[in-house]
């Protein structure tokens, strides 16, 4: 009987670990058009939508924020804010959501759903905003990818330039950290060649961690940095996928995810510390991928360096 019993607790406590070691990964879609950006607030998610042409810079009016449950990413309403072109990075502070819409920064107060705030960008040049990032006191960071430059919105509206000492071809995702900002470049085009990194804030220098991908989303998660890549590299892939990488910039490793889900267009991440998990917004394949934080921090399938 207590060798029965002894085998038992043993076989539990494998299966637990087993169940430990693989984490589950799943997604949803339905009611989202290319989606590119999340944020969350309370019980819900909210995601941008660029609509069914997908196009980052046009101004066609087909561009929506769906409200989803945050527990499971059901769709609550498919367009809670609508009217929007091209939106992408979304963020909320203070009840307030903020997002960038091709060459402009728009907030609307998420009680009401009214239009609160605007902040022109194109005064700048810019054709297509991209991330945003929390700055402080409510106002934020903004990524222009055509400007392959970083501007600081202040809560009044004035735009300036985040005058970076490096390449930021094509920035896109960012993310403010405690020790900087973190970038995610997309290169140029559809070439493998961006790179990602982090802006000391005060010296204003872009440390480079890595390189040779089409990056695009970038968060910090349990002292590791997640980045999404648009490209494939693995041998036998075929056409335009992406992935899921981790850097530990004290090991100097990077790896990739494994997710076990077709990741098409992962875009702008978002780390729900509640959930504890990052969403990924897959743009081409219209669904949303949820990845547990142990997924990130187990070593992937593939080292890259």
């Amino acid at each position: 009987m207590k060798r029965t019993l002894i085998l038992a607790v043993t076989l539990i406590t494998y299966l637990s670990s087993s169940a430990k070691e693989k984490p589950t990964v799943k997604e949803v879609s339905g009611g989202l058009q290319s989606p590119e950006s999340i944020a969350a607030c309370g019980k819900y998610l909210f995601v941008s939508n660029m609509g069914s042409k997908a196009d980052p810079s046009a101004k066609d009016g087909d561009g929506y924020i769906s409200q989803l449950w945050r527990k499971d990413g059901k769709m609550v309403e498919e367009k809670f804010i609508s009217g929007l072109n091209s939106p992408k990075g979304v963020k909320i502070i203070h009840g307030k959501l903020f997002v960038a819409d091709v060459d402009r920064i728009v907030a609307y107060n998420l009680k009401t759903r009214k239009k609160i705030w605007e902040a022109d960008l194109s005064k700048e040049g810019v054709t297509y905003a991209n991330d945003i990032s929390i700055r402080g006191c409510g106002s934020i960071f903004v990524s222009a990818t055509d400007k392959n430059a970083i501007y600081k919105v202040c809560r009044k509206g004035t735009v300036k330039q985040l005058m970076a000492k490096g390449d930021l071809q094509g920035a896109n995702g960012i993310y403010k950290g405690a020790f900087g900002l973190y970038v995610a470049n997309y290169g140029h085009g559809d070439k493998p060649d961006g790179s990602f990194g982090r802006i000391a804030l005060c010296s204003k220098k872009y440390k480079m961690y890595g390189s040779g991908g089409v990056y695009d989303g970038i968060q910090k998660v349990c002292g590791r940095i997640v980045v999404s890549d648009w490209v494939d590299r693995r041998e036998g892939a075929t056409g335009v996928k992406g992935r899921l990488l981790v850097h530990r910039p004290c090991k100097r490793i990077t790896y990739e995810v494994e997710t076990g889900k077709s990741l098409g267009g992962p875009s702008d991440i978002y780390r729900d510390c509640h959930t504890k998990t990052v969403w990924v917004p897959c743009m081409t394949d219209n669904k949303l991928v949820a990845v547990p934080f142990a997924a990130i921090k187990k070593m992937g399938i593939l080292q890259l360096k």
